[in-house]
């Protein structure tokens, strides 16, 4: 049971120029930068080491308590400039751009894990519930001076990502008799590095002198939490008093120290050509796209206290035709169809080599070796105006995709037997996705004042994914499969709007569902049993704006009015993995205009 007490902090800014000494000769500059702090206290109460190896509902047992805590400030800065023109040469267009960007993760230094535990095993330990667990436990599992220190876990982490980037664009308008011709091509260069550093110290019990009692680490309330009793909140700065004189250097981890240690280089050259073609009610675009990806990563593996590095390179070529047709029926109605290629890249979380330890109990386990998703995709659709500002549509999309990226949990298995989280990364074989989109948005100015400020919209989408994975089987000595539902991928998203909007005021309310979809495979992949789904959503949003005057509008919003929960469940429904509860989100705005 996790109780969360954040604080949170954003700063902001951005400059925009723009110069243009004549028709057709433009000059830009786009800068922004973000700072951004969290400070987090988690509280934790963990049940484990069950008499018998499970817990029944409503069925007592024997079991290991602890009471955990996390604390930890971070701060992220984003950093972005981007330097460009648009010049008109003659019939031709020409856009050139350089920017760069940069975005750093400091943790000076997170108590990663404040852990205590019973000084005894404790008898009569039930839950009821299987979505939201209440614990029952005896006065004694509340009791601070039933529990001792165990450990003391220290974590400094820094990673930095930077990309630079240089990019042409140049077009060309042709008359060629009853058809017009818009030639464009360009090309684009990116270079990004992204290193993380991390060091991790750690202090057993026997090292900590002074009294070892919970009680002696609390502070004088209890924790509010809406689930259940956990028990009197902990005190970080208590904590860290404790080893604040030790030896730093006698406390290391070198393997924990060493694992999520890595550089990661990823290099992009781009290059495109695309005509599109116009007669009458026809147009049609048809282009090509290729991109060479260089690929480095360094880090480390390790076994047992032996850390050897680790080098993993290389480099592919991506072909990516198009072609794209739209034809009008009336000045209202328009039909599109197109096929398309795609590809996607895994993010550098998940190729991060090594080990990132967020706990002693929780992990993730990066993959350098994943390829990047590829995807045909045939898209068909009616489009139709509605008066001045409505519009309706109907899409079918059909997707083929190969070698999509899957989410595993290892917790329980080999080395990560004692973990309740460990996360990995792996490339899927084949998928495909296929369903119908629609969309429908109106404002409803043919009633009578004052409904006919009314605003209404709807869309929603209805999709059938399959895909399929395999590993190697050693009891039948070849390789198994199962099709599972694409992973992400909600079987129905609909999105309702009612609005008003008259004088001074606009104001929307919104429900946004989704259905069930998988987020992660257990250990077993092919054991549908271990699968954690995501259940269903429902959120209701809020949003009113009133003008004041020219150029000063105030604001108002409420997310997540109706408190929806997130709930994960192993298997099924009844089997909790996560339950949390984030409440509403009120924001308050005044906007200015000057100019």
């Amino acid at each position: 049971m996790r109780d969360y007490l954040p604080a949170r902090e954003r700063r902001a800014a951005a400059l925009n120029l723009d110069y243009r000494p004549a028709a057709g000769n433009s000059w830009f500059l786009r800068s922004f930068l973000s700072r951004f702090s969290d400070d987090e206290v988690r509280d934790r109460l963990t049940v484990s080491n069950v008499s018998g190896g499970a817990l029944a509902e409503g069925v007592p047992a024997t079991a290991r308590l602890e009471r955990r805590i996390r604390q930890r400030k971070y701060t992220q800065e984003i950093q972005s400039t981007v330097f460009g023109t648009q010049q008109k040469l003659g019939a031709w267009q020409l856009d050139v751009q350089a920017g760069r960007s940069s975005a750093d993760e400091d943790t000076p230094e997170a108590l990663n894990d404040g852990r205590f535990r019973g000084n005894a095993n404790f008898k009569n330990i039930a839950f009821t519930g299987g979505q939201r667990p209440a614990l029952q436990a005896p006065a004694s599992a509340y009791d601070p001076a039933s529990y001792s220190l165990n450990a003391i876990t220290l974590q400094q982490r820094y990673s930095k990502d930077t990309e630079h980037h240089l990019k042409f664009d140049l077009g060309h308008e042709f008359p060629l008799g009853e058809m017009r011709s818009e030639m464009k091509f360009g090309a684009k260069a990116s270079r990004r590095e992204k290193t993380n550093d991390t060091n991790q110290w750690s202090y057993a019990s026997k090292a900590i002198t002074g009294s070892l009692s919970m009680a002696s680490f609390v502070q004088e309330h209890q924790l509010d939490y809406p689930f259940g009793q956990i028990g009197a909140a902990l005190d970080p700065a208590a904590i860290r008093a404790r080893v604040a004189g030790l030896d730093r250097n006698a406390a290391r981890l070198a393997t924990e120290s060493a694992i999520n240690d890595f550089t990661l280089n990823e290099d992009i050259d781009a290059a495109y050509f695309q005509d599109t073609l116009s007669r009458g009610d026809w147009r049609l675009l048809a282009g090509v796209r290729a991109e060479r990806t260089n690929f480095d990563a360094a880090g480390v593996r390790t076994s047992g206290s032996t850390i050897t590095p680790l080098q993993r390179s290389r480099s592919y070529t991506n072909w990516l035709p198009s072609l794209q047709l739209r034809y009008d029926l009336d000045r209202d109605t328009s039909l599109r169809g197109a096929w398309t290629n795609s590809v996607v890249r895994a993010n550098f979380s998940q190729l991060a080599p090594g080990v990132a330890l967020a706990s002693a109990t929780e992990a993730t386990i990066g993959n350098p070796d994943l390829n990047p998703l590829k995807s045909h995709n045939l898209d068909l659709g009616v489009e139709r105006v509605i008066g001045s500002d409505g519009a309706v549509s109907a899409y079918l999309f059909y997707k083929d995709i190969k070698d999509f990226t899957y989410t595993t949990n290892l917790a329980g298995s080999g080395q990560w037997t004692g973990y309740t989280s460990a996360t990995s990364y792996a490339n899927g074989d084949t998928a495909k996705v296929k369903g119908i989109e629609l969309s429908w948005q109106q404002p409803l100015r043919m009633l009578p004042a004052p409904f006919n400020g009314l605003l209404v919209g709807a869309n929603g989408a209805l999709t059938d994914s399959r895909a399929n994975i395999a590993r190697f089987d050693n009891k039948a000595g070849a390789m198994a499969a199962r099709r599972i539902s694409m992973p992400g991928q909600s079987d129905r998203v609909m999105n309702l709007t009612l609005g008003y909007e008259a004088g001074p005021l606009s104001t929307r309310i919104a429900v946004n569902y989704k259905s069930p979809y998988l987020l992660e495979l257990g250990a077993d992949i092919l054991n549908g049993a271990q699968d954690r789904i995501v259940d269903s959503q429902k959120q209701l949003d809020f949003s009113l704006s009133w003008q004041l005057a020219k150029g000063v509008q105030l604001s108002f919003d409420v997310a997540n009015l109706n408190n929806e929960k997130y709930y994960v469940y192993q298997g099924v429904k009844a089997h909790n993995a996560q339950y949390e509860q984030y409440g509403r989100t009120y924001k308050l705005g005044l906007k200015a205009s000057v100019f």
